[in-house]
């Protein structure tokens, strides 16, 4: 019988770190080739960052796991990989199931900044490198765009407590499961199965008590005797 072995809270967050940098490392390079030039972003860089980050975010997180196995690029460099509770490779519906829990807040982050903002209010708020309540009033926001900020601070604030609560729960279950993998029905596991030729009996001691046997001679019996 071949089993896989959970993958422990350290090698989980070394592959999202992996993760996160790769998608760090093509946000920040689409950034620079949009606004090195004119060091401002324009309409059309405004509007095709966070399609491309989007767009980005489905390749990574849908079609890259599908083409290596249901691994990230994080999680094929550990040796690690994702497998459903019947230790077999994800469908693509499983997949997607579990990979639309993690992107979806973020993928809505960036369409918030098409919806509530142009590229005039984004350069505002670039200029300023601490956003705090008392800045934001100080640029001249629109309400609209107030709400579309307040929105997008709500939206980054509940993935940055779910990414919390996914290690919290990897941490302390004792099955080394993350919150996203109990909603899906899935586990992290070392790439590496474990063969298992027999499976292992325990036997525990049973504790006997003595019975008292008390003999009961009737009537007819004690005449017979006498």
């Amino acid at each position: 019988m071949i089993k896989y072995k959970n993958a422990n809270f350290w090698i989980r967050f070394a592959s999202n770190l992996i993760d996160f940098f790769a998608t760090t490392l093509f946000i920040s390079l689409v950034v620079f080739l949009l606004s090195y030039k004119e060091q401002k972003f324009s309409s059309l860089a405004f509007y095709s960052l966070p399609f491309l980050i989007n767009v980005f975010i489905l390749v990574y997180w849908l079609y890259i796991p599908w083409v290596l196995k249901t691994k990230t690029l994080g999680q094929w460099i550990c040796q690690i990989k994702t497998l459903n509770q019947k230790n077999e490779a994800l469908k693509f519906k499983e997949l997607f199931k579990r990979a639309i829990l993690w992107i979806t807040l973020p993928i809505l982050v960036f369409f918030g900044m098409i919806l509530f903002f142009n590229d005039e209010s984004i350069q505002k708020l670039n200029n300023n490198a601490v956003l705090t309540p008392k800045n934001i009033n100080d640029l001249n926001l629109s309400n609209f765009e107030k709400i579309g900020w307040a929105c997008i601070s709500s939206l980054s604030s509940i993935w940055v407590l779910m990414t919390i609560l996914n290690y919290l729960f990897i941490l302390f279950s004792k099955k080394r499961l993350a919150l996203i993998d109990i909603i899906s029905n899935t586990r992290v596991v070392w790439k590496k199965p474990i063969l298992v030729t027999q499976e292992q009996i325990i036997l525990k001691p049973m504790l006997l008590q003595r019975r008292q046997i008390i003999h009961v001679l009737s009537d007819k019996a004690e005449r017979n005797d006498n």
